[in-house]
């Protein structure tokens, strides 16, 4: 029998299946000119290119089409295909190269316009513009209207692509059930035969039913003097409550980059956020020390040293964003966390125009967080058993580069806990090197010592006392590489413990963390369902039917699922010297689900897992902001570390929330 009472779905089991419904973007068939009129903006057309005064901005194109195949279309009888490794610096009207004659042997210089107006009749329409450079040696230049993009090839989307993809493709539970069903049912139908016959076997088109059970949702305990209550679907109100303990902020200034935010709504935005700030336990002075309206990019740095040095006591900086402000918001992090050392909050123009209270509140959350407050803590008497000895809790994750960002290396950070309610967070960060041949590179190589480091900023933090018990949350791990991650970094958190004392022996959790995989759990009595999407309740676990015959894994839903259909989050215990009954180690889980400081509801994946998330994210805008850590297609590690590098006064903050 379970230790802890669960509620189950009211007697009804849960419904699975290992058929589903996947979205993913892929390029379409077009030509370069047309692609370079969707990459630009709606006001770029193909006629508005041919003005020979219009500024193309290269970096955007090559950043855009670098590693896509194309199709030259000039040669009727050959249409070769390329793959894209960047645009020419001159336009095709300037562009020489040097041609032999096939007759004479006579060597002369000649322009891409033209090779092309001599070679094949024909004569570019956009001669100012660059080519594209393509082929196997890199030694092929290509005008931009000769070449045709090859449809079907995997489209890394953008931060908006994605958000638009998701809202058009997100359906309710039912209905991807439903969707699920209908091709289910399809493929058994056509292979049926073939499988009977062949094989002497079948198939149920009938959903692997599964026992799921509904974890109790733990207390949350906010202000010293506010009574803890029990979230509900996942969530709990702020409105008349405190934060758990508030920062202090007294010296911060305000750079508004966005010219149509008047002073007037500066002020008001100011107001509003000093208002809600204070009446949540966070107190803040109503009016900035320095308000300025920088000119843009280039101004970030100067003005936030000469911040830095008028104001000496400066703890904080808003700044107000422009639409689409990608390139500023990084440079203005970079600024924050490794040139100052200040702490930054960024705020689109909108939210700043309209200063709502809501806004506000969720903005003061990112803030208390950052300047050292608490916003929320598990009330004591729901804590898990394994905090009654002092314990750290770790998440790690890598991120890779994307296709179009040739010359990043991986990125492999680290958070862990420093405090008895595992709601400060300190981290570590690494770049090393990803090499496309051999797949990415998965294991973090330097684990042992951003582990050392992190025990020893523990033990400071916790009056000279060392854990007795680590748990370690590892993100982004495939099942193929669990024996990997097992040999190498469990034994690396081993010897980062001996590194501190020989015979340092604390006892260690290691757990997996997927949320790249295929399942999905619909509640087989609708009465069951939780909100609009009809998604199982927060809380949701199963740990039977369809996890591993003998191995110590479950899937956990713990969150509320507001929009599509949840994606469980399936934990896989590679490692456990705690002996932790599968009640325990679900309780914790979901327990740590519910401290993540920048929302107030439970989120999809342990905190500390979700903070290594953003700071390697984070350090991945540090690398792509210019050309930091980039030999042209290699990857200079030792210039990448420093470029990540955070300031020293931030590696003991929780800069990334």
């Amino acid at each position: 029998m379970s230790a802890i009472k669960h509620r189950i779905l009211n007697g009804h089991p849960i419904l699975g299946y290992f058929i589903s419904v996947s979205t993913k973007g892929f390029y379409k068939k077009q030509n370069v000119i047309d692609f370079l009129c969707e990459t630009l903006g709606r006001d770029v057309t193909p006629q508005s290119l041919q003005n020979r005064h219009f500024q193309l901005d290269k970096h955007r194109l090559e950043k855009a089409i670098r590693g896509i195949r194309i199709q030259a279309t000039h040669a009727a009888a050959i249409k070769r295909k390329y793959k894209v490794w960047g645009v020419s610096s001159d336009p095709a009207e300037k562009l020489q190269f040097v041609v032999e004659d096939g007759v004479t042997g006579r060597k002369s210089k000649t322009t891409e316009a033209e090779y092309f107006k001599n070679k094949y009749k024909l004569h570019l329409r956009y001669p100012h513009l660059p080519c594209l450079l393509a082929g196997q040696k890199r030694d092929r230049y290509l005008p931009l209207e000769v070449c045709t993009i090859i449809p079907c090839q995997k489209r890394h989307l953008s931060e908006e692509q994605t958000a638009n993809m998701i809202r058009s493709t997100a359906r309710p539970a039912p209905e991807r059930q439903q969707d699920i069903q209908y091709w289910a049912q399809n493929m058994i139908q056509t292979n049926s035969k073939y499988l009977r016959e062949e094989f002497q076997t079948s198939v149920s088109p009938e959903m692997v039913k599964v026992v799921g059970r509904v974890l109790p949702a733990p207390k949350i305990k906010l202000g010293p003097q506010d009574q803890a209550l029990v979230p509900r679907d996942g969530s709990w109100d702020m409105r008349s409550k405190l934060l758990h303990e508030g920062a202090l902020i007294s010296t911060w200034a305000l750079a508004c980059f966005a010219s149509r935010c008047s002073e007037d709504q500066l002020r008001n935005f100011c107001n509003q956020m000093a208002s809600v700030s204070t009446r949540e336990g966070m107190w803040m002075t109503e009016q900035p020390t320095a308000l300025e309206y920088p000119g843009g990019f280039c101004d970030v740095e100067s003005l936030f040293s000469q911040w830095a040095v008028d104001y000496p006591q400066l703890q904080l900086i808003i700044a107000v964003l422009p639409d689409k402000a990608k390139e500023l918001y990084s440079e203005i992090k970079r600024v924050g966390d490794i040139v100052l050392g200040i702490a930054t909050q960024c705020v689109k123009i909108q939210h700043a125009q309209q200063a709502k209270p809501q806004v506000c509140a969720n903005i003061s959350l990112k803030i208390n967080s950052k300047l050292g407050g608490i916003n929320h803590v598990i009330d004591p008497s729901e804590k898990s058993p394994v905090f009654r000895d002092p314990v750290i809790i770790f998440g790690a994750d890598v991120t890779h580069p994307t296709p179009t960002e040739n010359g990043i290396p991986s990125i492999a950070a680290v958070a862990a806990s420093m405090d008895v309610n595992a709601t400060k967070y300190c981290a570590r960060v690494r770049a090393q090197r990803h090499e496309k041949s051999r797949g990415p590179q998965e294991i973090i190589n330097d684990l042992a010592v951003m582990v050392k480091e992190l025990l020893i900023e523990f033990y400071k933090a916790n009056w000279r006392r060392k854990p007795s018990t680590i748990i370690f949350y590892r993100d982004g791990v495939s099942e193929s590489q669990f024996d990997q991650v097992l040999i190498h970094e469990v034994r690396a958190v081993q010897v980062a413990c001996m590194m501190l004392e020989k015979e340092y022996r604390p006892r260690i959790t290691f757990v997996v963390a997927q949320k790249r995989h295929h399942t999905r759990l619909f509640c087989e009595d609708r009465r069951d369902a939780s909100g609009k999407a009809q998604n199982v309740p927060p809380g949701t676990t199963v740990d039977g039917g369809i996890t591993h015959p003998y191995e110590f894994d479950f899937y956990l839903c713990s969150h509320y699922g507001i929009q599509g259909t949840s994606r469980p989050t399936h934990y896989h215990v590679l490692y456990d010297d705690n002996a932790f009954t599968a009640d325990g180690l679900q309780q914790l889980t979901y327990q740590l689900c519910h401290v993540y400081a920048r929302c107030t509801r439970s989120v999809s994946i342990p905190a500390p897992a979700y903070y290594a998330h953003l700071v390697a994210f984070r350090a991945r805008r540090h690398m792509t902001n210019g050309e930091n850590g980039r030999r042209g297609d290699t990857v200079d590690l030792e210039k990448s570390a420093r470029a990540i590098q955070v300031h020293d006064r931030m590696k003991e903050a929780m800069y990334f929330t």
